[in-house]
């Protein structure tokens, strides 16, 4: 996802979804893990289930009002069950020291069989990103190593 030109922080960098953890997280498992799964329904509109497949909000719509809801109150409970045995821990980064706000960052892997209705349709929040792509890692990698993003 590519930050908006006006974002307080990173304006215009390309990121994942992800944000802060909140007190409501803590209550429902491990905070970073909750907080993953959180931001990425809330940012993208996708979900990941107990099983190794995925949806969308826009493909199911008793979704959507969970979104909505979750959006209002940054609250999981739309999830009683929240999959966090998914989410596989990836690394821990610290923004560089070049940046007055620094946050330390875990990133998550998931592995998926595949979306339940082909790919998804990511429904970003326009708040806070301006465009979204799906891309190779490597290709990412390649990229900034060339000054591309």
């Amino acid at each position: 996802m590519q930050r908006g030109a006006g974002a307080k922080f990173m304006p215009n960098a390309l990121v994942f979804p992800g944000g802060v953890a909140t007190p409501s997280d803590e209550k429902l498992g491990p905070p970073t893990k909750i907080a993953a799964l959180r931001e990425l329904f809330e940012e993208t509109g996708l979900i990941i289930d107990h099983l190794e497949s995925a949806a969308t909000s826009t493909e199911l719509m008793e979704l959507q009002e969970k979104r909505k809801m979750i959006r209002r109150t940054s609250n999981w409970y739309a999830c009683p069950t929240p999959p966090v045995d998914r989410l596989i821990e990836w690394n821990t980064w610290l923004t560089p020291s070049s940046y007055k706000q620094r946050y330390m960052t875990s990133f998550f892997l998931v592995q998926t069989d595949g979306w339940l209705f082909g790919e998804p349709e990511v429904r970003m929040c326009e708040k806070e990103m301006s465009h979204y792509l799906w891309a190779d890692p490597k290709e990412c990698l390649r990229k900034a190593s060339t000054g591309e993003v």
